[in-house]
């Protein structure tokens, strides 16, 4: 799930943040439109992948017996568009020679679904599936049984996505109407995601809850 969201994110800030770098460094190079320095402020809307969820979470029975569905889980979370903000500034040392650098951040978003179980009598039982260490088989524990508790579980996923890079400009040729930029430097990116899962099993009456 980290990786696949790393990489598409990574392919779209490649493409974007190389296109800003070098129309910055060219406005920049030439006194006569921007000066030695420039500074830039962009809006960001970027549209993330579905972040992919193969396992399942909830189930209505024991994995391969029959008459089992996946209730919660094997399925894609989709955190949609996110916005945020790029800064960015550019400086020539020369006619050929520049520095620029930009740093952005996108907002934090979070994705949610959820499964209930009134635990009353007719209620569909709730079972959370795991593979039994001792028998290498598939296994369950109940989060809901009718006429004896109720149960739910709830799951959500995060993440924030953040860089910054520098780099060294170097105007290989200029002659109308070719021009060649070499680009050169460091990039930082870092993508902090969090899953989490919780679940509910109050007793029918109350009695108190289990919650994990």
């Amino acid at each position: 799930m980290r990786r696949a969201l790393v990489s598409g994110t990574l392919l779209l800030l490649c493409f974007s943040a190389s296109v800003f770098a070098q129309s910055t460094a060219t406005q920049a190079q030439d006194p006569a439109d921007a000066g030695p320095f420039t500074v830039g402020v962009e809006a960001l809307d970027w549209q993330l992948k579905d972040s992919p969820l193969p396992f399942p979470v909830v189930t209505d029975g024991v994995l391969g017996q029959a008459d089992t569905h996946v209730l919660l889980g094997s399925q894609a979370l989709s955190i949609d568009s996110r916005r945020g903000i790029r800064l960015s500034a550019a400086y020539a040392l020369s006619d050929r020679f520049g520095l620029e650098g930009n740093l952005f951040r996108l907002g934090s978003r979070s994705a949610s679904a959820g499964i209930e179980s009134s635990g009353e009598s007719g209620s569909t039982d709730l079972f959370f599936p795991y593979i039994d260490a001792d028998t290498g088989q598939e296994s369950a524990f109940r989060l809901s049984m009718a006429n004896i508790y109720s149960g739910g579980a709830r799951e959500e996923l995060s993440n924030r996505l953040q860089g910054a890079e520098l780099n060294g400009t170097w105007v290989l040729a200029s002659d109308a109407p070719l021009r060649v930029d070499l680009l050169g430097g460091v990039r930082y990116l870092r993508l902090r995601e969090t899953y989490m899962l919780t679940t509910h099993s109050p007793y029918l009456p109350a009695l108190g809850s289990d919650t994990c």
